[in-house]
Parts: structure tokens; sequence; C-alpha cells
């Protein structure tokens, strides 16, 4: 037991850094505290974990249907406790050196089918709440103005672009599913083995972290902003960086096919 509980104290400094400052400072540290607690019970096993994370996540998703404030909250802590029980099989199959392709699989698996829910349950719930069609307002936009122009800039303005910055466009609710597929695609495009980046991309990388969009960072997004029921500023965001990222990367991949 001491043994274990030395070697997971190791562990902490053996975490990939390349897993994104959420995970690494707040995710991870909470799994290895939440580990040394069970890691010496042999009965169980990172595959264990495994399944209590797939068990969250579906309840996290049960929750985004709901599309009820107070649920899409109780949805977005569901979250992060199942990336809590992800981290944690990772460490102890580490720490056991456990190894094999059903647990490889199984976290292949588990990974991708919750992501898939979460984008679907959102706007599943997005979608029955609005029903025939909901409003973008370009409102933000005015602010943003204000903040970092004169109070007049808006009015100098010509009369059709002052309209359009305060007028709310309707859109119909069926838009929000094909916005979902595209979000869903490029995540799953910024989930893929990273071993193919060039040399150009590791460089745009370094400029811009956020174009990486790690599953730490996917998942953070994904709870912030369902909690605060921005389910269209979520997709949106997925939808722009992942576009661009999956861009930067067949260019980066045209000059640099090493």
């Amino acid at each position: 037991m001491l043994q274990n509980l030395a070697e997971l104290q190791k562990s902490r400094l053996a975490i990939n850094t390349n897993n994104g400052y959420w995970e690494r400072f707040v995710i991870a540290p909470c799994a290895n505290k939440l580990l040394q607690l069970i890691a010496g019970f042999q009965f169980i096993n990172a595959n264990h974990l495994r399944y209590f994370s797939l068990l969250f996540g579906m309840s996290a998703a049960y929750f985004f249907v709901q599309a009820d404030p107070f649920e899409l909250i109780a949805g977005a802590v569901s979250v992060q406790v199942s990336f809590i029980f992800a981290s944690m099989s990772g460490q102890l199959a580490s720490l056991r050196q456990e190894s094999s392709g059903s647990g490889t699989w199984l976290n292949y698996f588990s990974d991708r089918f919750k992501t898939f829910l979460y984008i679907s349950a959102l706007t599943w719930g997005f979608f029955v709440h609005h029903s025939i069609e909901f409003y973008i307002s370009f409102a933000p936009l005015n602010k943003l103005i204000d903040l970092f122009f004169n109070a007049d800039t808006l009015f100098a303005m010509p009369v059709n672009l002052q309209l359009l910055l305060m007028a709310a466009k309707p859109v119909p609710a069926w838009f929000i599913w094909p916005l979902a597929f595209l979000a869903f695609l490029f995540i799953d495009f910024l989930n893929q083995d990273s071993k193919g980046e060039t040399t150009i991309l590791k460089k745009i990388y370094a400029q811009l972290p956020i174009l990486k969009l790690h599953t730490a960072t996917q998942l953070f997004l994904i709870s912030l902003l369902a909690a605060f029921d921005m389910v269209l500023t979520l997709l949106v965001v997925f939808t722009l960086i992942g576009g661009l990222n999956s861009l930067i990367y067949l260019i980066s991949n045209s000059r640099d096919p090493k």
C-alpha cells in the first residue's frame, strides 16, 4: 500500500503535459487524490473506472436533454466527474502497468461515444426547447464596439449595418442539427492521433495553442457553456476552431508531407 502511494505521487510528475492546462492542473491532480483511496483494492481495475466514466457521461447526456437551467448545470458537473474517472483509469493502468486490447478499445469507444452523447443531447434539448425557431442577436458585438470605440462609432456606420447589429434575426430550429454535425465532425478530427503533425503545424500550435483544442479543453468548454445555457455558442466555437484547425492541417500537410 505504501509503495503504491509512493508510486502514485511519482505518477503525478509523469502526467502528459500535452493534455491541456485543465487536465494537467485540475482534473489529473483530483483523479490522483481519489486514486490513492482505492489503489490498494486489487479487485478494482482500470476498466471498472472506465465504466463509471461512461455511466456519468450518460447521466450528463440525460441532464442535457432536459434543457432546464439547473439540469444543464448538473450535466456540466457530470461531464467533469466522468472526466475524472477517465483520468483515474489511465493513471491506474499506468501505475499497475496494465495494458490490453480490450482496455484500449473501451477507452477509445468510451471517449468517442461520450462526446457524441454530449453534442447530441445538448442539440436535442436546444431543438425541443425552441421548437420552431430561435433568434440570433448581434447585441454582444454592439457592447464590444462601445467598449473599445467612441459611443458615436455605431451611429457613424451605414444605416443598414446599424440595423443589422441592433436586430435579432430568426433562424429555423432545425438549423442546429447540421451545425451540431459539423461541430462533432471537427471534434472527432481534433481527437485523432497527433503523430502526423507537421513542422508547420507544430509551429502554429505553439503560437496559437487554442487551435489544438485538447480533449480536456473540449470538455471544459462543454461544461462551461452548457452551464450557462450557451449551446449555440458552444457549437459555433467548435465548428469555427475545428474547421480552421482542419484547414490549416490540410494546408500544412500539402506543403510539408513529412
